[in-house]
C-alpha cells in the first residue's frame, strides 16, 4: 500500500508509466484509481471514458513531443516530467462527471478521512488528478531499483493538500508547474 499523508490509498504497480501508455490500460487503471480512492471516503465517483481518453491523448503528446524535440537523446522523460503532465491532462480534461455519497455508507472517521470527503466532493477532478501524480513519483522514488527512501520522508500535510488542491482548482496551472511542484517534494 501507499499512503497519501496517512491514509491508505490504492497500490500502484512500479512500472505504471509504461504500462500507462496502453490506452485501454490507461483507462482502466485511471477509472479504478479513482474510483477506489472515492469508495474509501464513502463517496461514488462517475467517470466518462471521452474525457479520459482526451486525457490519455493529450498526456501521450506531451511525452512524445518532449522525447522528440526537448531531450537531447530521444530517452523518455522522468516520472517527474511524466506525472505532471499527467497530472495535468488529468485535471483538465475533468473526467469525473458525478460524486455522490454512498447511501449507507458511513465516512471513515479522523480528520484527514473527512478532509478527503470534502476535497472529493468539492474538486473531485483536481484532488484525484494530484493524487495519481504524487503516488507515481512517491513509488518511483521509494521503490525503484535501487532506492533505499522511506515514504514516510514525504508525507504531505493536510494543509499543503488543501492548499494544493486550491491552487489546481483556481488558478492556471502549467505541466511544467506540476513538474517542479513534484520534483521539489523529493528533494530531501
Amino acid at each position: 500500500m501507499v499512503t497519501l499523508n496517512g491514509f491508505e490509498t490504492l497500490y500502484i504497480p512500479a512500472k505504471v508509466l509504461e504500462k500507462l501508455k496502453d490506452e485501454d490500460w490507461f483507462i482502466n487503471f485511471v477509472k479504478s484509481q479513482y474510483i477506489n480512492t472515492a469508495a474509501e471516503v464513502a463517496l461514488l465517483a462517475e467517470l466518462s471514458d471521452s474525457f479520459l481518453l482526451e486525457a490519455y491523448g493529450q498526456w501521450m503528446n506531451d511525452v512524445r513531443r518532449i522525447k522528440d524535440f526537448e531531450l537531447d537523446n530521444n530517452t523518455e522523460p522522468d516520472h517527474f516530467k511524466q506525472a505532471g503532465h499527467l497530472t495535468y491532462w488529468l485535471r483538465r480534461s475533468r473526467p469525473v462527471v458525478d460524486v455522490r455519497i454512498v447511501p449507507s455508507a458511513v465516512v471513515p472517521e479522523g480528520e484527514l478521512a473527512a478532509i478527503l470527503h470534502e476535497l472529493i466532493m468539492i474538486a473531485p477532478n483536481e484532488y484525484l488528478a494530484f493524487d495519481i501524480g504524487y503516488r507515481i513519483v512517491l513509488l518511483h522514488e521509494c521503490y525503484s531499483v535501487g532506492a533505499k527512501r522511506d515514504e514516510s520522508e514525504f508525507a504531505l500535510t493536510d494543509d499543503f493538500v488543501v492548499t494544493m488542491v486550491q491552487f489546481l482548482r483556481n488558478k492556471n496551472v502549467s505541466p511544467h508547474a506540476l513538474f517542479l511542484i513534484f520534483k521539489s517534494l523529493f528533494l530531501r
